[in-house]
Formats: structure tokens, sequence, C-alpha cells
């Protein structure tokens, strides 16, 4: 090895490298190593962290060769241990004509919430939802949406959504749970000991089915439960109308509102219908200041 030096005259000479470590003629050091390897330095070194006085001596030891390849195993068998599952992040086994990735696709959709459906637009980017909004078309939501709607997005996410039938805490194939359905009803034979517990539903293909059932074990009893639930005021339009019948309220048109035991904007299936038509009235421009009373 040499190195290179400019002399005064500004021609560039080349000199051999010296091999002792040390400062160079004139005064400073070649490289970090050759001021690292000084018996200065060493001992230095050697005061401040007696614990190193091997490595110091001999920076790759045998006992360090042995951690350092034993740690490169562990770390290998890690990586081999720890492999992600494959899976497949588009849904579509076969690409529709025309599909073009990247493009967001709206489709209609329905949000059901103590019984009652309301009208969604789902916005799908790839085969996968990624925003909800309230159908424009829909005469209750007029596009907007509450805040759950816009949270079920979250329910196909869940990494703690089942993804079987379970029973007695296992998973069980869907086929299986069917035998193991029919087999139960059949040995219940009209079934007076058959309990049927489900949430509520408006869905025709749901109370086709819970009719096929009733039909075929006449003795079940089927339950159904709601945290919220509006089944008090289903059962005032029974008394006064003689059925079950959903009240609608025109509060656009109405100076003061009255409420007894009710929320009108809360989760009532018209929340938004009713929110949009009570700001109605409430422009201090146009005169307008409805009154809203809440007992």
């Amino acid at each position: 090895m040499s190195s290179l030096k400019i002399s005064k005259s500004g021609r560039v000479q080349s000199e051999p490298e010296v091999s002792a470590h040390g400062p160079s003629e004139d005064g400073f050091w070649r490289s970090l190593s050759d001021l690292d390897d000084t018996p200065e330095f060493k001992e230095f070194l050697k005061r401040e962290y007696p614990a190193q006085e091997e490595q110091l001596k001999d920076p790759l030891s045998r006992r360090r060769f042995v951690q350092l390849m034993g740690a490169s195993f562990a770390f290998a068998g890690v990586a081999q241990a720890c492999r992600w599952d494959e899976e497949k992040i588009m849904p579509l086994s076969r690409r529709p004509e025309g599909y073009v990735p990247g493009i967001a696709k709206k489709y209609a959709s329905a949000f059901e919430l103590g019984g009652v459906a309301s009208g969604l637009l789902v916005t799908c980017m790839d085969g996968r939802p990624i925003k909800i909004e309230g159908n424009p078309q829909h005469p209750f939501s007029g596009g907007a949406s509450t805040a759950l709607a816009q949270a079920s997005i979250l329910e196909l996410y869940d990494p703690d959504r089942s993804k079987s039938v379970r029973r007695s805490d296992k998973g069980q194939p869907m086929s299986a749970a069917r035998k193991d359905a029919i087999a139960a009803m059949r040995d219940l034979g009209k079934g007076p000991g058959l309990r049927i517990l489900s949430e509520a539903s408006s869905s025709p293909t749901a109370q086709a089915l819970r009719a096929e059932i009733m039909g075929k074990v006449p003795g079940a009893v089927w339950h159904e439960y709601e945290a919220l639930s509006d089944s008090e005021s289903v059962a005032g339009t029974k008394l006064a109308f003689g059925g079950a019948y959903r009240t609608h309220y025109r509060l656009d048109r109405a100076a003061v509102v009255a409420t007894f035991d009710a929320e009108l904007f809360g989760n009532h299936p018209a929340a938004l219908r009713h929110s949009k038509d009570f700001a109605k009235t409430r422009d201090p421009d146009a005169g307008n200041l409805g009154r809203l009373y809440a007992i």
C-alpha cells in the first residue's frame, strides 16, 4: 500500500505506507485503527472496562465465535418457524370481464339494527369494503348514515369473529351443524322442549325460514332478544289499531315536539329522517325556532 502526498510545488508524489502504528511525520493519524492500537489507548480501555480485557486482547475469541454462531442458528430457526400463512388478497377466483384493479365500486346493501333495515351504499376497492354511507335513494337516510352503520364495517375485519359454527367451544363444519340440528329436532318430536333464541329480523328470507321450521316443529317456541328494541311502541299500536304498525312523524311541520319516554333522534328506526326534519324548524333567519320537550 502507498499514500499520496502533495508537495509544495503542487506535484503529487506516491510514498510507501508506514506499517508501524502511530502518527505520521506531520503529527496526524492516518486512521482510527492506528489510534486504537496504541499502548496508551489499550491501557485506558483496560482501566475503564476491566471485564472486557479478554476481548481487547483477542476481539474474536473462541467463546465469542461460538456465541455468534449459536445466535445465528437460533435466529434462523425462529425465522423458519414464524412464517405467515399464505392468503389470497383477491376474493375473485376469476377476474370479471372489463375489471380494472384500483377502481372503487359502490354496491347497494342494507344494515339491520333491532329488526329494522336501513339502506346503505358500500364502497369497495378490489373486492374489499372500505367505506359505508347511506343510500341517497333511501327515504329515511337520504344519503346519511348513523355511527353504528359506519362502525359495522369493522365486523368484517374483526379478528375475533367466529369463522365457523361452534359447539361446546369447538369449531364445527356447517354440514355437520345442519345434521346435528335436524337430528335434535327429530328427537324432540313435536318440539315441546325446543327453544330457539335469535335476534330480531325483518328479512323476508329469515321470516320464510322461521315459518318453515315452526311448521315442521309446531311445538317449538321462538324467542327474540334485542338490547335496543321498540317493542313497547309496537305493543301500543296493537292496542290502538289492532296490529303492529310504525308511526311516521312529520317533525318538519311541528312547531313544538313533546316526547314521553321516547328517543326520536337516537335508536329510532327513522332517527336520521327525524334529525333532518327537526333541523328544518330551527332556522332563525326564517323566523322558525322549533321547540323540543323530552319527558
